[in-house]
């Protein structure tokens, strides 16, 4: 167990890394957290998302209401399992061990989970806030900052570099894609950072063409390859029409339930001439062709990333 683990080296320095399907589908944590959040008049006590709809072709699916909110809830209760049996009794042992004041924690999830909120179900389909935005918890040595809650804009790619500044490490040569979140939690930064997402077109045979999403401070812009009729016969139920540039104004839209991509066409050609050069600089990058080894395509393989 990670109990175990840590016991064995609480004399050493030690890197520990804990990864957790526990918030995915199938939604079907243990008792008391399956029936946790629960309305009493609920249908489901598990659901397994994809088996729930029909397959991945009714990825687009309506559900009801009454059942859409019954799959959140599972959702949910799964977070909470993760919170108590995991994330509590680690920090708890790390504290019994005099270890908890010398450790940096980072908390982090790598997608967040949409439930028809732009009209899909889970993951890997879409580059809307419910999939981008996810928690990003640092609990630094000796809880420097503690209870700080800043509200910039950042990325993930900053989570390397921030490690590496918080823990000493002259990272000055290298050219990371992040920087350091060291100047935000001391308040010197306020400014929102710029991000990138793709998603690639066809990943894993889903039939979703690639999608780009970027912003300018709270202005975030997503392009949308257009489907193919071949993925379109795919879907039993059609994707959400949708045209191939969407511009939300976060701070008043946080919810990107309407695009102003017609009311701002400058601010938009701007951010589409910065993706434009962006790959086609990558496209000339000179990069040694990525090697994946049997033992680690057989690794990716079990967890599902490839097939």
């Amino acid at each position: 167990s990670v109990s175990e683990w840590i016991d064995r080296h609480v004399e050493r320095r030690f890197f520990l890394f804990l990864h957790t399907y526990q918030p995915h589908s199938p939604y079907a944590s243990p008792l008391p957290y399956k029936v946790m959040y629960l309305d009493d008049d609920s249908q489901f006590g598990h659901a397994d998302l994809f088996k729930h709809l029909g397959g991945k072709e009714n990825l687009y699916r309506p559900l009801p209401e009454a059942e859409r909110q019954n799959l959140i809830d599972l959702y949910d209760g799964e977070i909470r399992y993760v919170d108590d049996r995991l994330l509590a009794p680690l920090v708890a042992r790390l504290k019994a061990l005099d270890l908890y004041d010398r450790t940096l924690i980072v908390f982090l999830s790598d997608h967040g989970e949409e439930f028809f909120e732009h009209g899909s179900w889970g993951h890997g389909q879409s580059l809307y806030d419910e999939l981008l935005k996810v928690p990003l918890v640092l609990k630094l040595p000796g809880s420097e900052f503690g209870g700080m809650v800043p509200q910039t804009i950042v990325s993930l790619v900053d989570v390397l570099p921030t490690l590496m500044d918080v823990m000493g490490w002259d990272s000055s040569d290298r050219d990371w894609d992040g920087r350091s979140l060291v100047p935000v939690l001391q308040g010197k930064e306020k400014e929102d950072r710029m991000f990138l997402a793709d998603i690639g077109s066809n990943v894993l045979r889903s039939h979703v063409p690639q999608k780009i999403a970027t912003n300018r401070g709270r202005i975030k812009m997503i392009l949308n390859e257009a489907y193919s009729v071949e993925d379109l016969e795919f879907f039993r139920f059609q994707p959400p029409s949708l045209g191939p540039v969407e511009l939300f104004d976060l701070a008043a839209d946080p919810g990107e339930q309407g695009s102003i991509a017609d009311t701002r066409p400058s601010l938009a050609n701007d951010i589409l001439r910065w993706i434009n050069d962006f790959y086609a600089r990558a496209r000339k990058a000179e990069t040694q062709k990525a090697r994946i080894d049997q033992s680690v395509r057989d690794q990716l393989k079990a967890l599902g990333y490839i097939r």
